[in-house]
């Protein structure tokens, strides 16, 4: 951002860089100065307060409330890590389910970013849009002990799950995403989501997991 952000103080259009700065939600990281002019990069001073601002996000979204959110986030760890992903699921459709219709947008990515928050508020490393030498892989899900390689297939009214779920496991396997990390010695698994809309907008989750060792 430029320095005149920090200089944008009109109440009734407040800029909201400027706004995430004062209240703390944002700090400087670094500055970049070039003649007379000044860039300055703005990021989440720790992890808490990132994992804060993404809390009230998310209840904002979705329309879940604080405590249920946390719990839901401590729970949503403890199913990847014991590996239950029919647990991990079910409990993301019981959230998702709570967003009213009229906030719903009918694009793959507006679930990416959904997908997003959920691996924040759960404390895990992701990283979205992964660019390979054969593709992009929707998603990358880093746990200490496995990698989820993350694929999405979102479908109008009418689509099959079980195909979208197919096209997606199959997309992975035929991209070789798994190659990007064969210096792993942590096994990958792959995850494919269906995302249908249907014609009362309330959205379906279905996996397929497919454990690969050796990929």
């Amino acid at each position: 951002m430029s320095e005149i952000v920090f200089d944008s103080y009109n109440i009734e259009n407040l800029n909201i860089f400027a706004l995430l700065f004062q209240t703390g939600y944002l700090t400087i990281t670094h500055i970049d100065t070039q003649e007379d002019f000044a860039e300055y990069t703005l990021n989440y001073p720790n992890f808490e307060v990132k994992q804060a601002f993404v809390t009230y996000l998310f209840e904002s979204f979705t329309q879940n409330g604080l405590e249920e959110i946390e719990s839901a986030a401590k729970s949503l760890r403890q199913y990847l890590q014991a590996d239950n992903i029919e647990g991990f699921m079910n409990l993301i459709r019981a959230l998702l389910a709570k967003i009213p219709y009229l906030l719903h947008i009918e694009q793959e990515a507006y679930y990416h970013s959904l997908f997003y928050m959920i691996s924040v508020l759960m404390g895990v490393e992701i990283d979205l849009e992964v660019l390979t030498d054969k593709g992009r892989i929707d998603g990358v899900l880093t746990l200490t002990d496995k990698i989820y390689l993350m694929e999405f297939k979102y479908g109008k009214e009418g689509a099959k799950m079980d195909t979208l779920t197919k096209q997606a496991i199959k997309q992975i396997r035929d991209k070789n995403y798994g190659e990007r990390f064969l210096n792993e010695s942590r096994p990958r698994l792959l995850l494919g989501i269906g995302l249908i809309e249907t014609i009362s907008y309330q959205n379906t989750f279905q996996r397929r997991r497919i454990k690969t060792h050796g990929l």
